[in-house]
């Protein structure tokens, strides 16, 4: 489990970090009763997503800006734990806003 001072000390280490990677945005989302999952992936990439329901009583999880990766990450293993973890929940999806090039 990660605290709040490792999670925005990760997540400000990436030179195109975003506020809706930060600790706080997390806490905001939960103050408006979305569910909020915080996950560190072999020390090598920090992911925040966001649960969001549908109308037609399904949910989504939402990736805000991407992850914020270490060196060394191995994408295709990040990708096959994030669709294991999601799919266990029936999520329909996995949305994911990368950050766009600076």
């Amino acid at each position: 489990m990660v605290n709040k001072t490792e999670w925005n000390s990760a997540a400000s280490s990436e030179k195109r970090a975003r506020f809706l990677q930060s600790w706080e945005w997390g806490e905001f989302q939960q103050s408006l009763n979305r569910e909020v999952a915080r996950l560190v992936w072999n020390d090598a990439a920090y992911v925040q997503a966001i649960k969001h329901h549908l109308l037609i009583g399904k949910h989504y999880w939402y990736i805000p800006h991407g992850f914020v990766f270490k060196k060394g990450c191995d994408n295709a293993a990040l990708w096959a734990a994030l669709k294991d973890r999601f799919a266990s929940d029936s999520s329909m999806f996995i949305r994911v806003d990368p950050v766009s090039p600076a």
